[in-house]
């Protein structure tokens, strides 16, 4: 993966996005670190699967320990009162 600036891009852009089509994402360097990436189309819906497969199994498993939690005896059961009061401080 190689950086450029998006003057560089705009003047090989058929270039860039060979490179990127071809599984070499390239980063578009902007001021102030406001860098895009491109990349494939075919690369970015496998990236966005697998971040929503990681967020699916983060939910499960927090949902799967809360339970856990729930379940047990020694768990301390707040008012909707008492939980806003903690909160607010």
């Amino acid at each position: 993966m190689r950086a450029i600036r998006v003057n560089d891009f705009t003047r090989n852009c058929k270039e860039i996005c060979d490179e990127a089509y071809s599984g070499s994402p390239v980063i578009l360097s902007r001021p102030r670190n406001e860098n895009v990436v491109v990349v494939a189309e075919s690369d970015f819906i496998t990236l966005t699967k697998a971040r929503e497969l990681l967020q699916r199994e983060y939910i499960l498993r927090e949902l799967a320990q809360s339970e856990i939690e729930a379940n047990d005896p020694k768990t301390k059961w707040l008012s909707h009162e008492e939980a806003w009061a903690m909160i607010e401080g």
